[in-house]
C-alpha cells in the first residue's frame, strides 16, 4: 500500500464523521467542525498548539480533502449540496443540475491531490499564508457569482491560471478596443472582469 492509499484509508474516518456531523447542519464554521472532531465519539484530532501553522495547514488540508470527497458522495446520492467556502461550510438542498461538480474546480483538484500535502514544507506554508493575507488585505472578498460571470466575459474556463487569465484579457482588449472599432460598453465589461480575476 502506497502513502496515497494509506492517507485515503486514514481519511475515510474523517468522511464518515463528517457525514454524521453535517447531516444536521445548514451552516458551520471550520473551527466548529474541528471542535466536534476532537470530541467523542470521533476524537480524530489530537490537541496541538494553535500557533503551529504547519500543523494547522495539515489538519485543514486533511479536513478539506474529506469535505470535497463527501460533497461528491452526497451529490451522487442526491442527498444535499455542500458549499465549501473560506473557513465555512454550508449545506443546501440538492442542486438541480451537475454544474457545481462538473465545472472544473481548482480548489477541489488541489485538496484531492495528496501530493500537495506531502510536498508542502513549513517554509511553503509560511509563504502560502503570507500570500493569502496579502490578497485579503489588498482585494475585497468577491461574490462567487461575480467570479463566474467574469470567467464567462473573458471567455475562459474557471480553472484558468493567472497567465491564461492575463492572455484572455489582453486578447479581448485588443479585439474590442474602441480605437479599433470596438464597443466601449464591451471594453468596460472586460475591464470589470479583469478587476475581479486579476492575480
Amino acid at each position: 500500500m502506497n502513502i496515497h492509499q494509506e492517507l485515503d484509508r486514514f481519511n475515510q474516518s474523517y468522511i464518515d464523521a463528517l457525514d454524521e456531523i453535517l447531516t444536521d447542519e445548514t451552516n458551520i464554521l471550520e473551527s466548529e467542525i474541528f471542535s466536534k472532531l476532537k470530541q467523542p465519539p470521533y476524537q480524530l484530532i489530537k490537541p496541538f498548539a494553535q500557533d503551529n501553522q504547519f500543523l494547522l495547514f495539515q489538519q485543514h488540508f486533511i479536513l478539506y480533502n474529506a469535505l470535497y470527497k463527501l460533497r461528491d458522495i452526497w451529490f451522487n446520492q442526491n442527498k444535499a449540496h455542500i458549499e465549501i467556502g473560506l473557513a465555512r461550510v454550508s449545506i443546501s438542498k440538492q442542486i438541480t443540475n451537475s454544474e457545481a461538480l462538473t465545472k472544473l474546480d481548482t480548489l477541489r483538484s488541489y485538496y484531492l491531490n495528496w501530493d500537495n500535502l506531502l510536498n508542502t514544507d513549513e517554509a511553503q506554508v509560511e509563504t502560502l499564508l503570507d500570500n493569502f493575507w496579502q490578497q485579503i488585505s489588498i482585494k475585497p472578498l468577491v461574490d462567487k457569482s461575480d467570479v463566474e460571470k467574469a470567467f464567462v466575459i473573458l471567455e475562459i474556463n474557471s480553472d484558468a491560471n493567472a497567465n491564461e487569465i492575463k492572455q484572455a484579457y489582453k486578447g479581448l482588449c485588443l479585439k474590442h478596443h474602441p480605437d479599433r472599432g470596438g464597443d466601449q460598453t464591451k471594453i468596460t465589461e472586460i475591464n470589470w472582469a479583469w478587476s475581479i480575476l486579476k492575480p
